[in-house]
């Protein structure tokens, strides 16, 4: 159903700052994408080579706060995007590219010991749209806007010089946004 070459190259560049007030730091970031989408498709008999390229801009800002030596808060946030398959990209450009993400992170870092690093974390995660790959027809549908909760709690404790033992549990649940009852989870 679907035979082709795909070429995706992203560059970017990506520029923070650091404001520091006592304990508490403030660090705003700006990311910039260009993808370039390249896809040869081996089926059509011209063997064609089309290609599209789109670019995004993902402001970044983030709040630290060192309560003591061992207590860290921080809020994270930021804008990204939900990256897609480049065959959706070049057979169809109206549909969107480069989907934007929006996301936060408040949490916990905790040394409770001099070998032992506690974190945990709530966070929440929008994205403007998903894509679904329908293996059977060889498509990528549009599935809608979703959001996502979780929470991330992990622990590492450091045994030796370069031997750590790490560990994380997380629990996450998300929802499509057009399931007006809130059926459709992910």
């Amino acid at each position: 159903v679907q035979l082709g070459d795909i070429n995706q190259a992203n560059h970017f560049g990506f520029a923070d700052a650091q404001f520091r007030f006592g304990k508490l730091m403030i660090n705003p970031a700006v990311r910039v994408d260009n993808f370039q989408f390249t896809y040869y498709d081996r089926l059509d008999t011209l063997y064609t080579n089309t290609g599209v390229s789109k670019s995004i801009v993902s402001p970044k800002l983030n709040f630290v706060y060192d309560a003591t030596d061992q207590v860290q808060f921080y809020l994270k946030t930021g804008s990204g995007f939900h990256s897609n398959d480049a065959r959706v990209v070049v057979n169809d450009p109206t549909k969107p590219t480069l989907p934007r993400a929006l996301g936060a992170d408040l949490g916990t870092v905790l040394k409770p010991a001099s070998k032992l690093i506690v974190n945990a974390a709530a966070w929440y995660l929008f994205l403007e749209q998903e894509f679904v790959w329908v293996g059977d027809a060889g498509i990528v549908e549009l599935s809608g806007p979703t959001k996502r909760l979780g929470v991330d709690v992990g622990a590492r404790y450091q045994i030796g010089k370069f031997i750590f033992l790490d560990g994380d549990v997380n629990y996450a649940f998300g929802r499509s946004i057009n399931d007006p009852e809130g059926q459709n989870y992910i």
